[in-house]
């Protein structure tokens, strides 16, 4: 379902066509150019929702900038340091632009000084547009049960010792990506960043009988069929780029490098279900 308007985005993204059409941002502008730096989710139940579909959460005061320490950072020329504040008043929200150079605009109108907003317009800071979703109640996130006790084991390193850690992927409706949790920290991922992990899991989970030399691994065929990608027509190179941005996300986030890749096997993660006996570790 289109985060925005409810309508069948097809080949599961989280925006509809019409919907990702009407945000028309910069050629080369990518999903890593937004850095999302505030905890989620709000109880404000508010949020920006940016081309891929993914919400990005608002508190009651919420600058979007450049600066790497803003509530939203928007990695993109045309975005000043500390460009535009959403903040609440009561039960309304507004915008205001922060002596921006290149301005802000709500519904293709500038937002000077201050500008309230209704949910569902496109706020444009410089060239770059979201979605301004304002919700009742704050967006539920639901747990995914995937694998909940894990032992983690590198290539070649099959009996090192097993101490229990925990892995939880948890996602909000929509499919605007979710969160990966692994002993307390915490990455948000994707959507397709965010699937890429749940296949690898269920696939990890799904072969726990199997032997720990070959269970898990998923082959990269598969995933150019199973994964929701933005380019019509995905190989090899597009998987290995999106483990490869998986892993940096994840590594800038304090964990470790969960994803293992073998040639000819494909990938899979490097934690398995603590509950089963391997008789190479005997």
């Amino acid at each position: 379902m289109c985060t925005v308007c409810g309508a069948d985005p097809q080949s599961g993204r989280a925006l509809c066509s019409d919907c990702a059409h009407r945000l028309d941002n910069p050629p080369g502008f990518c999903i890593e150019h937004i850095a999302w730096t505030e905890d989620p989710p709000s109880s404000s139940g508010a949020v920006l929702v940016d081309q891929w579909g993914r919400p990005h959460f608002l508190r009651d005061k919420t600058v979007v900038g450049r600066a790497p320490f803003t509530g939203i950072a928007v990695l993109e020329r045309s975005i000043s340091r500390q460009h535009a504040e959403l903040y609440r008043d009561g039960d309304n929200w507004h915008v205001r632009d922060l002596d921006s150079h290149n301005g802000t605009l709500v519904a293709d109108a500038p937002a000077e000084p201050s500008t309230a907003l209704e949910s569902d317009s496109i706020i444009t800071f410089g060239d770059v547009a979201f979605y301004f979703l304002a919700r009742p109640e704050p967006i539920p996130v639901g747990d995914i049960e995937i694998a909940t006790a894990v032992k983690p084991v590198r290539r070649n390193e099959h009996t090192e010792a097993k101490t229990s850690t925990t892995l939880r992927l948890a996602a909000p409706p929509g499919n605007v990506g979710g969160i990966a949790e692994l002993d307390g920290v915490a990455v948000r991922l994707s959507p397709i960043q965010f699937e890429l992990i749940t296949v690898l899991a269920e696939r990890i989970c799904a072969e726990a009988d199997q032997s720990i030399l070959v269970r898990g691994f998923v082959r990269s065929a598969e995933l150019i069929e199973m994964l929701p990608w933005d380019t019509p027509d995905p190989v090899a190179n597009n998987v290995k780029q999106l483990v490869r941005r998986v892993r940096t996300a994840m590594e800038s986030a304090g964990f470790l490098d969960v994803i293992e890749s073998r040639h000819r096997f494909g990938y899979r993660l490097r934690l398995m279900p603590q509950n089963t006996v391997d008789s190479e570790d005997n």
